[in-house]
């Protein structure tokens, strides 16, 4: 199938341009910077490749609606393709017949013919490594699955990463605990019930000193009323009275000491507590350190699971890679770039490089027989006639966009529209 004729109106750049470029040959648009000559191409890719490689802003500025024909020649019929935009969004698409029969589900058979895999040769070359690899990729219909399994990654890497910090807080707070703790949880002692009773005797002694103060006192003040009766004769009514009244104060306190309890030594209890509060303290370190030790365990298997999971993806992200069909013999794919004959594409001379780019962009769309550059300025004489030479070797059409008006034969477009050719 051959691109023998196409007509853009309001597209990008352009206001109209129209040609019929030959089946076969190398056909240059030339022009100045913002002239329209790459708003052309990207016109012919959308066109056949649909919303996917529709620009943000389709219709030119100022008019209503973007249109773009093209005339694909399937001998024995001659195709006409057409696609419209309006300044809405709303987009429309036909392929007719020269009788009039119209395709039931157009885009499905363009996707069948040319699919959505163009490759512009010259800004193949010109991206580093990494790009390449994307760019071939996603032209030989596996760069969506690979955008969902890097993504999938990084957020399966993120976990891992959260996990692993969990696991390494885990394992140092580990190795800060003391080495001596117990295997088993110490049984522990009911410390309260223990300080309970301490109290409880605690105040029977501190009663019983009351007691046994207030005695002392009083006995202290008996022997010295018995000294004063006996050196105050003259007193001894009134001092008898007061010995008397002492000595029935006496015996009601001795009365009360004897209904008091004896006096109880309180160290072995106190060692008891001492004893029980440091099992306690030893029962707590031990459940601190047993959970750290699950929580370790538990994140630790936690990351191997997302270890696994990331090997999976790797695993899967090679599978994708390895079915992707190679389009050109002695290409290949590698983990950071493409290959050609075993050595990075980058490293190729020019010519060769330009060569493998070329039959990368024929092969990708066998069905169609064309194929557009952009940034053709950067090609010298020798680059522009191994692209001609290309085209014919292949009996190819080739649309080259390249910035000036100097070539022989070049068709020049200014302002949107064609000038020259």
């Amino acid at each position: 199938m051959r691109l023998i004729a196409f007509r853009i109106e309001n597209f990008k750049g352009v206001r109209h341009v129209e040609l019929a470029p030959g089946e076969r040959g190398l056909v240059i648009l030339g022009g100045a910077n913002g002239a329209g000559k790459s708003s052309a191409l990207d016109g012919l890719t959308w066109a056949l490749g649909g919303k996917k490689h529709a620009p943000q802003e389709p219709v030119r500025r100022g008019a209503d609606e973007a249109e773009v024909v093209l005339e694909l020649s399937d001998p024995p019929e001659v195709l006409t393709v057409r696609r419209r935009v309006g300044t809405a969004g709303r987009e429309t698409l036909t392929i007719t017949a020269a009788d009039g029969r119209k395709q039931h589900s157009p885009q499905a058979w363009l996707d069948r013919i040319v699919g959505q895999r163009f490759l512009d040769p010259l800004a193949f070359l010109a991206a580093p490594e990494k790009v390449q690899r994307d760019l071939l990729l996603r032209c030989l219909g596996v760069g969506d699955e690979l955008d969902r399994l890097v993504a999938e990654r990084a957020d399966v890497f993120e976990e891992r990463t959260a996990v692993n910090r969990s696991l390494r807080d885990a394992k140092g707070e580990l190795a800060g605990m003391p080495a001596d703790l117990p295997v088993t949880a110490p049984a522990v002692p009911d410390v309260s019930a223990l300080r309970r009773q301490r109290e409880q005797l605690a105040q029977q002694g501190i009663r019983r000193a009351r007691v046994e103060s207030d005695l002392g006192s009083a006995r202290a003040s008996l022997g010295r009323l018995e000294a004063e009766v006996q050196r105050l004769e003259e007193q001894l009514r009134i001092a008898r009275g007061r010995v008397s009244e002492q000595e029935g104060c006496v015996r009601e306190l001795e009365a009360g000491l004897q209904l008091l309890p004896a006096a109880v030594d309180t160290f072995d209890l106190d060692m008891e507590i001492a004893g029980a509060e440091e099992q306690q303290r030893a029962r707590a370190a031990f459940e601190r350190w047993d959970g750290v030790r699950s929580r370790a365990s538990r994140v630790e298997s936690e990351s191997a699971a997302l270890t696994s999971r990331l090997e999976a993806i790797d695993a899967a992200k090679a599978a994708a890679v390895a079915a992707a069909p190679i389009p050109v013999e002695g290409l290949g794919i590698g983990d950071t770039g493409v290959t050609w004959r075993g050595v990075p594409l980058t490293q190729a001379s020019a010519s060769e490089g330009l060569r493998v780019a070329l039959g990368v962009a024929a092969a990708l769309q066998p069905e169609l027989r064309a194929i557009w550059l952009q940034g053709g300025e950067r090609l010298d004489a020798a680059g522009l006639k191994l692209v001609e030479d290309f085209a014919h070797e292949r009996d190819l059409l080739v649309l080259l966009e390249r910035v000036g008006d100097s070539d022989a034969g070049a068709i020049v477009i200014e302002d949107g529209e064609v000038k020259r050719g």
